[in-house]
Protein backbone atom coordinates (compact mmCIF):
# COMPACT_ATOMS: atom_id res chain seq x y z
CA UNK A 1 0.00 0.00 0.00
CA UNK A 2 1.43 3.44 -0.69
CA UNK A 3 1.89 5.99 2.21
CA UNK A 4 2.11 9.64 2.33
CA UNK A 5 2.53 11.99 4.86
CA UNK A 6 0.57 15.54 4.84
CA UNK A 7 2.39 16.75 7.62
CA UNK A 8 5.63 16.62 5.99
CA UNK A 9 4.26 19.66 3.80
CA UNK A 10 2.47 21.56 7.08
CA UNK A 11 4.09 19.84 10.44
CA UNK A 12 1.78 19.00 13.26
CA UNK A 13 -1.08 21.34 13.26
CA UNK A 14 -2.47 20.17 16.63
CA UNK A 15 -6.10 19.27 17.15
CA UNK A 16 -6.30 20.31 13.30
CA UNK A 17 -3.91 17.75 11.57
CA UNK A 18 -7.03 15.22 11.69
CA UNK A 19 -8.60 17.13 9.74
CA UNK A 20 -6.32 18.75 7.26
CA UNK A 21 -4.70 15.20 6.49
CA UNK A 22 -8.57 13.99 5.82
CA UNK A 23 -9.17 16.76 3.30
CA UNK A 24 -5.62 16.65 1.80
CA UNK A 25 -6.52 12.37 1.62
CA UNK A 26 -10.06 13.30 -0.31
CA UNK A 27 -8.40 15.55 -2.88
CA UNK A 28 -5.96 13.18 -4.10
CA UNK A 29 -9.33 10.65 -4.32
CA UNK A 30 -10.67 13.34 -6.43
CA UNK A 31 -7.43 14.28 -8.24
CA UNK A 32 -7.18 10.31 -8.91
CA UNK A 33 -3.34 11.35 -8.45
CA UNK A 34 -1.24 11.15 -4.85
CA UNK A 35 0.76 13.59 -3.36
CA UNK A 36 4.69 12.57 -2.82
CA UNK A 37 5.94 12.51 1.18
CA UNK A 38 8.38 15.53 1.37
CA UNK A 39 12.09 15.19 2.04
CA UNK A 40 11.79 11.60 1.25
CA UNK A 41 14.87 10.86 -1.14
CA UNK A 42 16.58 7.61 -0.11
CA UNK A 43 14.02 5.13 1.43
CA UNK A 44 15.88 2.87 4.21
CA UNK A 45 15.69 -0.74 1.69
CA UNK A 46 15.00 -2.62 5.37
CA UNK A 47 11.79 -0.22 5.61
CA UNK A 48 8.74 -2.12 4.32
CA UNK A 49 6.25 1.16 4.00
CA UNK A 50 6.43 2.27 0.34
CA UNK A 51 6.37 5.95 0.64
CA UNK A 52 5.12 8.03 -2.19
CA UNK A 53 7.99 9.95 -4.01
CA UNK A 54 6.73 11.58 -7.26
CA UNK A 55 3.03 13.25 -7.76
CA UNK A 56 0.64 11.80 -9.46
CA UNK A 57 0.59 7.91 -8.45
CA UNK A 58 -3.06 6.50 -8.68
CA UNK A 59 -4.41 6.16 -5.29
CA UNK A 60 -6.42 3.58 -5.14
CA UNK A 61 -10.49 3.83 -4.16
CA UNK A 62 -10.22 4.49 -0.16
CA UNK A 63 -8.08 5.87 2.42
CA UNK A 64 -7.15 5.38 6.52
CA UNK A 65 -6.09 8.26 8.03
CA UNK A 66 -5.11 7.56 11.56
CA UNK A 67 -3.69 10.50 13.83
CA UNK A 68 -2.25 10.27 17.49
CA UNK A 69 -1.82 13.09 20.09
CA UNK A 70 0.56 13.56 22.74
CA UNK A 71 -1.85 12.74 25.32
CA UNK A 72 -1.91 9.38 23.72
CA UNK A 73 -5.11 9.91 22.16
CA UNK A 74 -5.91 8.40 18.89
CA UNK A 75 -8.32 8.44 16.01
CA UNK A 76 -8.72 6.98 12.71
CA UNK A 77 -11.24 7.09 9.90
CA UNK A 78 -11.57 4.78 6.74
CA UNK A 79 -12.97 6.65 3.68
CA UNK A 80 -13.87 5.20 0.29
CA UNK A 81 -15.15 6.15 -3.16
CA UNK A 82 -19.10 5.48 -3.74
CA UNK A 83 -19.26 3.13 -6.22
CA UNK A 84 -22.75 3.14 -8.28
Amino acid sequence: LPVVAAKSYFGNLGAGCGVVEAVTSLLALTHDALFPILNLETPDPECQIRGVREFGMPPGDSFLNVNVNLQGQAAGVLIGRFKD
